[in-house]
C-alpha cells in the first residue's frame, strides 16, 4: 500500500522527536558523569570548608 504525504510526514516528525529525546538523554547523562570527575589544581577539602562558610 501506498503512503500519503501526510503518513510520511509524521513518521518522520516521530523520528525526529525520538532522536532529539535521545540526545538530550544523552547530554544529561553525560554531565551527570562529568559532575564526578575531578578538576585539576582544586583542593576538594579546601572548597567544602568554602560552601561551609557560607552557610
Amino acid at each position: 500500500m501506498k503512503q500519503t504525504p501526510a503518513q510520511r510526514g509524521s513518521s518522520g516528525g516521530l523520528a525526529e522527536l525520538r532522536n532529539r529525546l535521545l540526545f538530550v538523554v544523552g547530554s544529561l547523562l553525560i554531565y551527570r558523569v562529568g559532575t564526578h570527575v575531578p578538576v585539576p589544581g582544586i583542593n576538594p577539602q579546601a572548597l567544602a570548608a568554602l560552601f561551609d562558610a557560607q552557610r
